[in-house]
């Protein structure tokens, strides 16, 4: 799921990097802003209408292959509504799945993508998204989220049975360690809520946005590296870019 928010945070930074009239410090606060806003732990899900004709194909697709649909919903942070949302439980519970509208021109292409997750019982996480060749690709991630990026248009088959690969493969590379199983749309809520407080955590730590991952996004280590220092001037005390 983090990548529909992260599709949006980088829709914002770029919206705001090309503002030229914006004085340095004001392109500073703004993308701080909008990353502080983005990765904020603040988020309440709440359950919109169901039955989207959108979902209605990737729902056929997943439930070929063993999954069941457990439920829609929306994540709203700031007055911001992210969604709508639909969620998928894997066969045996240990694997989850989030179906999300995209935007833009990969919308003609792939309309719904979808991302597959994996919570361990060691605290670490295996996620499969489709980002590859993307922003999104671009920005780090914490130590124990494990990613696994695949092209925006691979189909969704592809991505489950690679995700299932590396689950199993992990499962008997570490015999201790267990999948956190969820069974219905209530514990697959909780489990996302537990996964983006990780995401938003790590952010909080490096100062939401660091110069590494502006360069990367810009091609342009110069105006990266000023927009980071302005950043790093104005970001408030506990965060700090690592």
């Amino acid at each position: 799921m983090t990548t529909i928010f992260l599709a949006c945070a980088l829709i914002l930074f770029a919206s705001a990097w090309m503002l030229n009239p914006y004085s340095l410090k004001k392109r500073a606060r703004k993308t701080l802003a909008i990353y502080q806003k983005i990765y904020s732990e603040e988020k309440k899900q709440t359950l919109p209408p169901a039955n989207r004709p959108e979902f209605l194909p990737i729902t056929r697709t997943l439930e070929k292959i063993g999954y069941r649909a457990a439920g829609d919903y929306e994540s709203v942070a700031a007055g911001e509504t992210y969604g709508p949302i639909r969620a998928f439980i894997g066969m045996d519970g240990k694997v989850t799945a989030v179906a999300y509208l995209r935007h833009g021109n990969i919308a003609k292409r792939s309309p719904v993508a979808t991302t597959f997750y994996t919570e361990l019982s060691d605290g670490r996480w295996l996620v499969s998204e489709p980002s590859l060749g993307t922003n999104v690709a671009l920005l780090t991630r914490p130590d124990n989220v494990e990613r696994s990026l695949f092209s925006p248009v691979s189909p969704p088959a592809k991505l489950a049975a690679d995700h299932e690969r590396r689950v199993q493969e992990t499962l008997a590379q570490n015999p201790n360690v267990h999948g956190v199983v969820v069974h219905d749309l209530g514990q697959t809520l909780m489990q996302t809520s537990r996964f983006w407080a990780v995401v938003c955590a790590y952010r909080k730590s490096i100062g939401w946005i660091t110069e590494a991952e502006l360069a990367a996004m810009t091609k342009d280590p110069r105006r990266a590296r000023n927009l980071a220092a302005a950043i790093d001037r104005i970001r408030p005390s506990g965060s700090h870019a690592k």
